[in-house]
């Protein structure tokens, strides 16, 4: 085997090895991301709060004032 056939047999092999390292570093991050969502979603302890709208005096008053420095 000659030196040049040498060469292109390490050169093969080495693209190879860092195709595969890629590979295999995507893996790990694709991993690294399932295990950080799961987290995540467990962390969510409390139900959402229950949003209601009062429509009371006080807020009429509010609103009735604010409509006023604006129209004027």
């Amino acid at each position: 085997m000659c030196e040049s056939q040498k060469i292109a047999g390490f050169r093969a092999s080495l693209l190879y090895s860092i195709r595969l390292a890629a590979q295999l570093g995507a893996f790990d991050e694709k991993d690294r991301l399932e295990t950080e969502i799961e987290r995540l979603k467990k962390l969510r302890m409390w139900k959402a709060a229950p949003i209601t709208r009062g429509a009371g005096e006080p807020e009429k008053a509010v609103a009735e004032f604010v409509k006023t420095l604006l129209v004027d």
